[in-house]
């Protein structure tokens, strides 16, 4: 229900309500009134009505009584005309018939006014002396009609006054209220999102102020939303920024963590696994071996002649020489092989993939091939060699420490005979 609409009904009621009262005291007053007229009318024609008898009835003229009662009747209207004598008894007993009074007045509305019709009584005195005593009630159907007349004036007149205020109401609201209905469209605007909403200046002054309270109030939310896209779209921005430098500098710290593992597990002269790696590696291998019982082959490299090598030629050349030494190890082995600088000229060598001595040795001879190939180092022809000792799993032993005790014997041997 809009405002609009609940003002009127408002107001209708407030209406309805004050016409309601006006009436009920204007009928309240109008049976105090009617009360009193028929009191003051029944007195007056009961006191005539005794001056006129009082001589016949001292004559006991009952003729001159009865006629002059009969008439007074058939012209007033009496609900009760009554003579009574000096003993009380009644002479004339005067009551309407039943279609002798015809009401206008409907009945609820004299039930609503609730007149009760009280008798008169006049005696007729004289010297002391009581002639007679005359009683009327007179009829309050002319009061009442005269009532009800007026109380039809009253509603009209409240009829007609309900409805020019109605419809008076009703326009004022539809002029006031217009002003208003606009103010509550741009805050619905307002409220979903259309910042910016401006509203022309209409109505009364305080219409317009509040007005202008509106339109600033939208200009400011409208700046205060721009602002807030902006900032979300600095943030926003700030984010994606964020995020790629977070980007970049993972790939920069994995790169470095995984240098610095490759620079921790490898050397860094023939970039081949350290012994670190390589005792992991060969843990790794008898944790498999152990549980499938396949055979591998740990293989021990020691270079003949390297510290002359040095000393001739230089550390320079030695290093030459080593990677030499691991570019020929890399070349020849499969890609399941492991081999390792085990430190100084020191190499080793894994095979996991071999199924006997034989096939060990015929991996080693092809290896040793590699590494005696000529080296040209500053335009010198330089020939490396090298001692090998294998050992193999399980038949030299089931754990680390015994297959490099082996191997080390196996090398030494190698070395001494000069066998490779």
């Amino acid at each position: 229900m809009s405002l609009r609409l609940r003002l009127f009904l408002a107001v209708t009621l407030v209406i309805v309500v004050h016409t309601g009262a006006r009436i009920v005291l204007l009928a309240q007053e109008a049976r105090n009134s009617a009360r009193l007229v028929q009191q003051v009318q029944g007195e007056w024609v009961t006191k005539s009505l005794a001056n006129i008898l009082t001589n016949p009835l001292i004559a006991n003229d009952l003729a001159t009584v009865q006629s002059t009662v009969e008439l007074l009747f058939s012209e007033q209207t009496f609900l009760k005309l009554a003579v009574l004598d000096d003993r009380g008894r009644t002479i004339i007993d005067l009551r309407p018939g039943a279609g002798k009074i015809k009401t206008e007045v409907p009945g609820w509305f004299a039930t609503f006014l609730n007149i009760v019709a009280e008798p008169s009584v006049r005696s007729i005195d004289i010297g002391g002396v009581t002639y007679g005593k005359i009683e009327t009630i007179i009829s309050p159907d002319s009061i009442v009609k005269l009532v009800w007349h007026e109380a039809q004036t009253v509603a009209w007149v409240a009829i007609v006054e309900m409805t020019i205020l109605s419809l008076l109401l009703w326009t004022l609201m539809e002029v006031g209220l217009r002003p208003l209905k606009q103010l509550s469209l741009i805050v619905q605007r307002i409220g979903a999102g259309e910042f910016g909403a401006h509203l022309t200046r209409i109505g009364s002054r305080e219409f317009n102020e509040l007005i202008c309270v509106v339109n600033d109030m939208s200009q400011k939310l409208q700046a205060l939303y721009l602002e807030r896209k902006q900032a979300e779209q600095y943030i926003l921005k700030l984010n994606l920024e964020l995020e790629q430098r977070v980007v970049e500098r993972t790939l920069q710290l994995q790169d470095a963590n995984k240098q610095l593992e490759h620079q921790t597990l490898h050397d860094a002269l023939t970039r081949l696994p350290n012994r670190v790696l390589f005792h992991d590696r060969l843990r790794s291998t008898l944790l498999t071996a152990h549980r499938t019982h396949d055979p591998f082959a740990l293989v021990e490299v020691d270079l003949d002649l390297f510290k002359e090598i040095n000393d001739t030629l230089g550390h320079q050349a030695g290093d030459l020489v080593l990677q030499h030494v691991a570019d020929a190890c890399n070349r020849t082995l499969r890609d399941s092989d492991t081999v390792a600088r085990m430190g100084g000229d020191e190499f080793a060598i894994l095979l996991p993939k071999v199924t006997d001595i034989d096939e060990a040795i015929k991996v080693v001879e092809r290896v040793l091939e590699a590494i005696r190939a000529p080296l040209k180092i500053d335009g010198r022809e330089v020939h490396v060699n090298a001692s090998m000792g294998i050992a193999m799993f399980p038949e030299h032993g089931d754990e680390a420490t015994e297959l490099f005790n082996h191997s080390d014997a196996a090398m030494y041997v190698a070395k001494q005979k000069k066998l490779g």
